[in-house]
């Protein structure tokens, strides 16, 4: 092949890679902007985000499949296969520590990579640019959005919702958007199958309550983004365990109640009398 021609080719592949190399790293960029913008992930996007981060992942093992194999390095052949298990581990996480430690692992192998002297300077300037954009994105996504709550299924919602009543007999009100409240983060203090801890009760948090809470191990005050939990203030409604509402009101701590948006089943744990005299005398709604 003439030198120009063998000049044309090898430019022409290295376009190639480029091309291909920028077009790989597209998910991540749609996904994270997309995730960021809604501030609340839906499960499917956090999903698709770290499962394809994962994926990546795992494939920059194969390149030190083929050096163990071709020049028979058998720690070549380990190293090939750890980032898929790493991938994998993470993929497993929570969000966002699935994303904190997939970016950790897109950073170790770029370093194993850069430093590794059988790789062409070409390969390492697409492996430093490429893992630049998705560890970015990855980060920029961990801190910025939050799970969107569950919802209720559509067998919950046609076979449960009709039937929630208040401790009054009437129908179920909301205890609170903002936070947004409930077991199944609806905003409704109702209870299904699921709810072991019966969070029925919809309490006006106060300063004595959740220090006394704190005490008991539960920790109401600390943000866990990870849970979907803001942290609460003196103020803000919630939907505490019967039982916890119970205990505190034997401390002589018990918050306020919101009657009407309070489940008929706390009453199977609280007397209706200490409910009413502990009713929240302002409720007026959503909050």
């Amino acid at each position: 092949m003439p030198a120009k021609d063998s000049v044309n080719y090898l430019m022409s592949h290295q376009q190639l890679a480029q091309w291909l190399t920028c077009s790989g790293t597209f998910p991540v960029i749609a996904l994270a902007l997309t995730m960021i913008v809604l501030r609340e992930a839906p499960h499917w996007m956090i999903v698709a985000l770290t499962s394809y981060s994962a994926i990546i992942l795992g494939f920059l093992g194969g390149v030190h499949w083929g050096i163990g194999l071709s020049l028979q390095r058998p720690s070549r052949l380990v190293l090939a296969v750890l980032p898929a298990l790493y991938a994998w581990g993470a993929f497993q996480l929570v969000w966002p520590w699935s994303a904190w430690v997939l970016a950790l692992g897109f950073v170790f192998m770029l370093g194993v990579d850069w430093f590794d002297r059988l790789h062409s300077l070409e390969y390492r300037k697409l492996r430093l640019s490429a893992t630049s954009v998705v560890v970015l994105n990855l980060l920029a996504a961990a801190v910025f959005v939050s799970p969107a709550p569950l919802a209720l299924t559509t067998s919950q919602t046609q076979t449960e919702s009709p039937m929630q009543k208040n401790v009054l007999g009437t129908a179920l009100q909301l205890c609170s958007s903002n936070p947004r409240t409930g077991f199944y983060r609806n905003g409704q203090c109702e209870t299904g199958p699921d709810d072991r801890g019966t969070h029925t009760v919809c309490a006006v948090v106060t300063e004595q309550f959740l220090d006394f809470t704190l005490t008991r191990g539960n920790d109401l005050i600390t943000p866990r983004p990870d849970y979907n939990f803001p942290g609460l203030n003196p103020g803000d409604r919630w939907c505490l365990c019967a039982l916890r509402w119970q205990e505190s009101l034997l401390a002589g701590v018990a918050p306020p109640v919101v009657l009407e948006a309070t489940d008929d089943k706390t009453l199977d744990y609280v007397k209706r009398d200490d409910l009413l005299n502990h009713a929240w005398p302002q409720f007026t709604g959503e909050k």
